[in-house]
Protein backbone atom coordinates (compact mmCIF):
# COMPACT_ATOMS: atom_id res chain seq x y z
CA UNK A 1 0.00 0.00 0.00
CA UNK A 2 1.17 3.50 -0.70
CA UNK A 3 -0.23 7.01 -0.79
CA UNK A 4 -2.02 7.91 -4.00
CA UNK A 5 0.41 10.74 -4.78
CA UNK A 6 3.36 8.35 -4.31
CA UNK A 7 1.70 5.86 -6.65
CA UNK A 8 1.25 8.50 -9.35
CA UNK A 9 4.85 9.66 -8.95
CA UNK A 10 6.32 6.15 -9.15
CA UNK A 11 4.11 4.91 -12.01
CA UNK A 12 3.62 8.08 -14.06
CA UNK A 13 6.61 10.20 -13.01
CA UNK A 14 6.91 13.61 -11.43
CA UNK A 15 6.96 15.57 -14.69
CA UNK A 16 4.31 18.06 -15.66
CA UNK A 17 1.32 16.16 -17.03
CA UNK A 18 1.79 13.02 -14.93
CA UNK A 19 -1.53 13.58 -13.14
CA UNK A 20 -3.24 14.15 -16.48
CA UNK A 21 -1.85 10.81 -17.67
CA UNK A 22 -3.18 9.13 -14.54
CA UNK A 23 -6.61 10.70 -15.04
CA UNK A 24 -6.63 9.64 -18.70
CA UNK A 25 -6.08 6.04 -17.58
CA UNK A 26 -8.71 6.39 -14.83
CA UNK A 27 -11.63 8.35 -16.33
CA UNK A 28 -13.91 7.33 -13.43
CA UNK A 29 -11.87 9.58 -11.10
CA UNK A 30 -12.67 13.28 -11.36
CA UNK A 31 -9.82 15.85 -11.25
CA UNK A 32 -11.29 17.49 -8.13
CA UNK A 33 -11.43 14.09 -6.40
CA UNK A 34 -7.78 13.48 -7.22
CA UNK A 35 -6.85 16.88 -5.79
CA UNK A 36 -8.62 16.02 -2.52
CA UNK A 37 -7.47 12.41 -2.30
CA UNK A 38 -3.86 12.34 -3.45
CA UNK A 39 -2.27 13.17 -0.08
CA UNK A 40 -4.81 11.58 2.26
CA UNK A 41 -5.81 8.37 0.46
CA UNK A 42 -3.84 5.22 -0.19
CA UNK A 43 -3.86 2.65 -2.99
CA UNK A 44 -3.98 -1.07 -2.27
CA UNK A 45 -1.43 -2.36 -4.78
CA UNK A 46 -3.04 -5.78 -5.04
CA UNK A 47 -6.56 -4.62 -5.87
CA UNK A 48 -6.23 -0.99 -6.97
CA UNK A 49 -8.74 0.05 -4.31
CA UNK A 50 -8.42 3.62 -3.05
CA UNK A 51 -9.17 4.13 0.61
CA UNK A 52 -8.71 6.61 3.40
CA UNK A 53 -7.04 5.23 6.53
CA UNK A 54 -9.05 5.73 9.68
CA UNK A 55 -7.94 6.22 13.25
CA UNK A 56 -10.02 3.23 14.35
CA UNK A 57 -8.50 -0.20 14.67
CA UNK A 58 -9.87 -3.65 15.30
CA UNK A 59 -8.47 -6.12 17.77
CA UNK A 60 -6.94 -8.89 15.73
CA UNK A 61 -7.90 -12.32 16.99
CA UNK A 62 -5.41 -15.14 16.60
CA UNK A 63 -6.52 -18.27 14.73
CA UNK A 64 -6.69 -21.38 16.89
Amino acid sequence: MMKLNEYIETRYGSHRGAQADFLRDNPHILPQELTRWKKTHSVHLGTGEIYKPTSKKVLLKQLM
